[in-house]
Parts: structure tokens; C-alpha cells; sequence
């Protein structure tokens, strides 16, 4: 808003100085606390050095739009982490493949991620490893099939499952004679389940096959 004076004065006419008084008081109230945006210039070029940093006269959060502050604004590790609140960064402002192995800290390696339960605890990786013993006994030339016991339980609201595989520990052998197995998911009723299928070129009574089945379930949420 526009300085506003209380009184004129015109030639030949006297000034009392409580008139003059008066316009100077209006002066300092201007400037004293009722300069507004309107009064300011779009070429005033106030420069930044002229804004407080010290609190409590910075510019306060309310002040700052949303998405006002972009990229090339903020430098090079000008964010640390006791700027970032628990949980404020998700899934959805990491790019792919931005986090590498030098953003990891030191000993991260896989050996710390996964619990002695086989679960990765990365909780951006959710990914988790589930087993099953094989013990099939008689594998002979006609196909043997059984559903295995999975060592949790996986709904299939909840994870996806990304594929299956035979752990054979060394020394324990599947069968004497070559059978060949197959794993698949069975993803019928509620929850994930396990099946094997096995076959071997023995026409006998067939020999046992032995090891463990993991397959690997990778969270949904």
C-alpha cells in the first residue's frame, strides 16, 4: 500500500508543528512495520545476503512452496542424514539401480543382509528365501510327485513367487541312478505351496531322492 500522508500544505499557509510532527510519524509507521509486497519493486534486485539465517528471522518452512526447491538448487552432500526423517525416503524416490556398492556402508556385504532363517533383511530388497526337505523314496521310471513342506507360510496376497531350486549338500547325493526332478509352485488356495515330480531310469522299485528345496518369494508391498 501507497505512503500515505496526513497533511498537506499549500503556499501561503502556516505549518503548525503538530501537523509536521504528524507527517513525519506517518513516515516512520511506513517503514517501522507496514512496507507489503506491493511496495516493493520487481527490479528492487534485494540480494539473498540480505535474508536472515539465524532463527528466529529465516524464512520459515510455511513460506516455501511445494516443489519450489529443485535439484540443481541443493549442492553436491548439502542434505545429511540428520536432515532426512525416519521413513521419509520410500521405494518410489529411488531410481533404478541408483544404489550401487559405494553407497553401502562398509561390511553390508551379503553375509550381514541374510539372518541365519535364510530371510534377506534388506527392507528394500523383500526378498525372502523359503525351504523345504526333499525325501522321496521309490523314484523309478514312473514319475513320483509329492507337495513339500515349506518352512513359512507365504499368502499369495502378499508375494510373488520368483522360482524354485534344488540346494544338493555336498556328500548327499539325490539318487543312486540319475533322477531327474521337477520343482514348481502351485499357487491354488490361499497360500503358495511346493510340488516335485521325479523320475529316474530305473524300472525297479525305484531309489530315494534327498536334499532341500528353496524358493524365492519377493514381498509385494
Amino acid at each position: 500500500m501507497p505512503l500515505v500522508i496526513t497533511n498537506e500544505f499549500v503556499d501561503g499557509t502556516t505549518a503548525q508543528a503538530a501537523e509536521v510532527n504528524q507527517n513525519f510519524q506517518d513516515v516512520v509507521a511506513k517503514f517501522n512495520a507496514a512496507i507489503v509486497d506491493a511496495d516493493i519493486s520487481a527490479i528492487a534486485g534485494i540480494k539473498g545476503t540480505k535474508l536472515s539465517s539465524s532463527a528466529p528471522d529465516q524464512v520459515p518452512t510455511a513460506a516455501i512452496a511445494d516443489l519450489a526447491i529443485t535439484t540443481p538448487k541443493i549442492g553436491p552432500l548439502a542434505v545429511t542424514t540428520a536432515k532426512i526423517g525416519p521413513l521419509a525416503v520410500t521405494t518410489a524416490e529411488i531410481a533404478l539401480l541408483a544404489v550401487g556398492s559405494p553407497q553401502m556402508l562398509v561390511g553390508a556385504a551379503a553375509a550381514n543382509l541374510i539372518g541365519g532363517n535364510g530371510v534377506i533383511t534388506g527392507t528394500m530388497l523383500k526378498i525372502t528365501l523359503a525351504t523345504a526337505a526333499i525325501s522321496l523314496s521309490g523314484v523309478g521310471i514312473n514319475p513320483v510327485t509329492q507337495t513339500l513342506t515349506l518352512s513359512g507360510t507365504f499368502p499369495k496376497a502378499t508375494y510373488d513367487c520368483y522360482g524354485a531350486y534344488i540346494k544338493n549338500p555336498a556328500g548327499v547325493a539325490y539318487t543312486t541312478d540319475g533322477a531327474v526332478a521337477t520343482l514348481y509352485p502351485v499357487d491354488s488356495g490361499t497360500d503358495w505351496a511346493l510340488k516335485i515330480s521325479a523320475h529316474s531310469g530305473n524300472s525297479g522299485a525305484g531309489a530315494p531322492l534327498t536334499g532341500t528345496a528353496v524358493v524365492v518369494f519377493v514381498s509385494k508391498n
